[in-house]
């Protein structure tokens, strides 16, 4: 008899996750030409958050924090 077979990796980028982003842009108009916008971002991903199945257990949480600037320049 074979064993049942089940797959299996080491990249987790195929381990079964959920995920949730959340973020606020702000942007000002200085004048006719020029703009600027910063916007912040958090993004947090866990196994047990998977919609279908039981995710991937092991798999360790990510949390991360993006901060961005901007200058827009319109020609």
């Amino acid at each position: 008899m074979f064993a049942s077979a089940q797959a299996s990796s080491a990249d987790q980028r195929l381990s079964g996750f959920g995920a949730v982003t959340l973020g606020v842009k702000l942007a000002k108009q200085l004048n006719r030409d020029w703009a600027v916008d910063f916007k912040v971002e958090r993004y947090e991903q866990r196994g047990a958050w998977r919609l279908f199945g039981s995710g991937s257990p092991g798999l360790a949480s990510m949390r991360a924090l993006s901060l961005q600037i901007g200058v827009t320049r319109q020609w």
